[in-house]
């Protein structure tokens, strides 16, 4: 799954966002949904928000594991 606004991968957390009043997924990552948080409400799976937290860092180490390959 793919965030609508930047196309970066959602996390299992990201992923699973719901918003309270529709019940659809909000699709979009924590920094794009950081732009709408104080006017959605959702609903969370905080049992998957540790995923989230080691997210960024994977990324980088994937990152530097791609450039070592140029």
């Amino acid at each position: 799954m793919r965030c609508v606004c930047c196309n970066n991968l959602l996390s299992d957390y990201e992923a699973t966002r719901r918003n309270i009043e529709t019940n659809t997924f909000v699709d979009m990552c924590n920094e794009c949904f950081s732009t709408v948080d104080g006017d959605m409400k959702t609903i969370d799976r905080l049992d998957l928000k540790h995923d989230d937290a080691t997210k960024f860092a994977d990324d980088d180490d994937w990152h530097d594991i791609c450039s070592s390959y140029k």
